[in-house]
């Protein structure tokens, strides 16, 4: 996802009087033509480097800079996804091979200065996704290599796992409840692939032979399927934490946004609009990007409709 294609896919629209931002931020992370767009995790903004795969910069609600810093201490480190916990705890997953050339996976605890305090050994299954729960817990949405040949997917693994006192403590969602095809965890990195609520978990999973074909999946703490909503396209994704879903179509110009209601098993337009494009939720809050112009990224933050 390049911020150039975004530029042209994405239309500004105006809302009105009682649609106004609680507070705005101008974040010291830039946007530079034909460079991926950062990803935004409650709040904070993160770039994982292209060229460069164990460079990440990360970016506070606030817009000052949080940390910038190479994972380094594995060998060809790719990083794949970034978490911030409310203690500012810093989680980091990411692939690499050990000094034999096998492959290895993990994720890594940073504290606010970069310091790692703790690292988790994650064997064959890769966490493309990260999320801090309220109880300072991580869970993680992935896939997991197979043992006997690590250049291929297993035919079935548990695709979410949580981890707590520097150990996995739970796996759900098996592999086998989505079509064959693209691995459910394939989203990209710049896609809050799980998100964890008050009282649930959420993925974003590709469910299909192509990555537009999404599927919304909803569990309860102890792995138990709450819900299930298939939808294609691209779309901006914000899950509060009070557990409302958004999406907002961004191969339309109307900037429409949309609410899950789990009744009717549909999205139900949502008759309110904010200056923007939708990019996430930070707790019970909507946060939109003003606009996608080169340059500093401006962001608002908005209550609910």
């Amino acid at each position: 996802m390049l911020a150039a294609l975004m530029f042209h896919a994405i239309l500004t629209f105006q809302p009105p009087l009682t649609a106004q931002p609680v507070r705005t931020a101008t974040s010291q992370a830039t946007l530079i033509g034909n460079q991926p767009i950062p990803a935004f995790y409650k709040g904070y903004l993160f770039f994982i480097d292209q060229g460069h795969r164990n460079h990440i910069r990360v970016w506070a609600p606030d817009g000052t800079p949080f940390l910038e810093q190479d994972i380094e201490e594995k060998i060809g480190p790719s990083v794949m996804s970034i978490a911030v916990d409310t203690d500012s705890t810093l989680a980091v997953s990411w692939v690499g091979f050990d000094a034999s050339g096998g492959r290895v996976a993990g994720i890594d605890f940073l504290d606010r200065n970069g310091k790692q305090i703790g690292c988790i050994n994650t064997g064959h299954y890769q966490a493309e996704h990260l999320g801090f729960g309220a109880d300072h817990s991580l869970w993680t949405f992935g896939w997991e290599r197979d043992a006997h040949d690590t250049e291929r997917a297993a035919t079935d693994y548990m695709a979410v796992r949580k981890y707590a006192n520097g150990r996995e403590v739970a796996a759900y969602l098996p592999r086998s409840l989505f079509p064959k095809g693209v691995e459910p965890a394939s989203v990209s990195w710049q896609t809050p692939g799980i998100t964890v609520a008050r009282d649930r978990i959420g993925v974003l999973a590709c469910s299909g032979s192509t990555s537009d074909k999404l599927a919304w999946v909803e569990l309860d703490f102890t792995g138990h399927l709450l819900g299930r909503w298939n939808f294609e396209g691209q779309k901006g994704v914000a899950y509060t934490f009070d557990g409302n879903l958004y999406m907002q179509d961004w191969n339309k110009r109307t900037g429409q946004l949309f609410r899950l209601d789990r009744p009717s098993s549909s999205f139900k337009p949502v008759d309110w609009k904010a200056t923007g494009t939708l990019f996430g939720a930070d707790g019970d809050e909507l946060v939109f990007v003003t606009s996608w112009d080169i340059g500093p990224i401006h962001l608002s933050w908005f209550k609910q409709p």
